[in-house]
């Protein structure tokens, strides 16, 4: 069996993080709900969401994220790969990032 994605949940001192690592297809989705569902109903006040290790993302995955942002105010995306911003924001989840012009 391959293993498409990992879904690491982490909560310490320091806070709670989830570690994305692989690929966020339909098949992982109700997994990564799961795990950020466990560390709000602990009483985590922000959740990171490390999609570092990201490298692909589908639409189904880019609507959970988007989903899950909607509904948990303590969830922030951070280390986001090139790839998947570039998903994130042609679905409007994230904004662009503006483009400058360089000499």
């Amino acid at each position: 069996m391959i293993t498409i994605m990992d879904i690491i949940p982490n909560q310490d001192a320091t806070g709670s993080q989830v570690m994305l690592n692989g690929q966020l297809d339909n098949s992982q989705c109700d997994a990564l709900k799961h795990s950020i569902e466990r560390l709000a109903d602990n009483g985590a006040e922000v959740i990171e969401l490390n999609c570092s290790r990201l490298r692909f993302m589908t639409g189904a995955g880019a609507g959970q994220i988007n989903a899950l942002l909607s509904r948990y105010s303590q969830l922030r995306l951070t280390q986001v790969s090139e790839p998947v911003a570039a998903l994130l924001q042609l679905c409007g989840i994230i904004p662009s990032s503006p483009r400058t012009n360089q000499p």
